[in-house]
């Protein structure tokens, strides 16, 4: 199970991924489909990912494990 929360948010949100049995990837992708941030080979069942310098804008995350794929649409304010 995933759940990104706050979405939309404007410093940070909460990536947070239950009975997940191998490491993931996150791939954080802009409106145009133009790769602007990546994290690799997480272990843990809770992730921040901050703002940083992301402009405000609709963004997709993709998740990625060894088994499975999912892509989420984020929103920054």
């Amino acid at each position: 199970i995933i759940s990104i929360y706050p979405n939309p948010f404007s410093k940070s949100t909460i990536i947070s991924i239950t009975n997940n049995k191998s490491n993931y990837n996150l791939i954080l992708y802009d409106i145009t489909g133009q790769k602007v941030w990546k994290e690799e080979d997480l272990s843990q069942s809770t992730y921040e990912l901050e703002r940083g310098t992301l402009s405000q804008g609709i963004y997709f995350l993709e998740i990625t494990t060894k088994e499975d794929k999912w892509i989420f649409r984020v929103a920054i304010q």
